[in-house]
């Protein structure tokens, strides 16, 4: 969520307006590695909590191997990762590449 102190100047209608429009630019802000679905940040982090595992699954997909790492973990616990990682159809690489992850962490898939 974004840190709404930066609108503490908000004194006039047209300030607020103006806030009004940044506020849902943040919250509607498509994810840099969903170039080509129009889901929100929000939606995203939604639909991984609590969302059908197609979509879900497709999602958590989609962030291993396209989001940076440090990005990651804003959607996605580790532990959950875990418990879904065997489900998810990922580009034979990437999955190489996070099972040595998991390993190095001290799981084993």
């Amino acid at each position: 969520m974004p840190d709404l102190r930066a609108f503490d100047h908000v004194k006039t209608v047209d300030d607020a307006v103006a806030a009004d429009y940044v506020i849902i630019f943040l919250i509607m802000k498509r994810p840099y590695f969903l170039w080509d679905y129009n889901f929100s940040d929000l939606e995203v982090k939604k639909i991984i909590k609590r969302g059908d595992k197609f979509t879900r699954n497709f999602l958590v997909s989609r962030i291993l191997e396209s989001a940076k790492f440090e990005d990651v973990w804003k959607y996605i616990t580790l532990e959950n990762l875990v418990i879904i990682f065997p489900e998810l159809k990922l580009k034979k690489e990437i999955k190489q590449i996070w099972k040595k992850a998991f390993q190095a962490w001290g799981y084993n898939f």
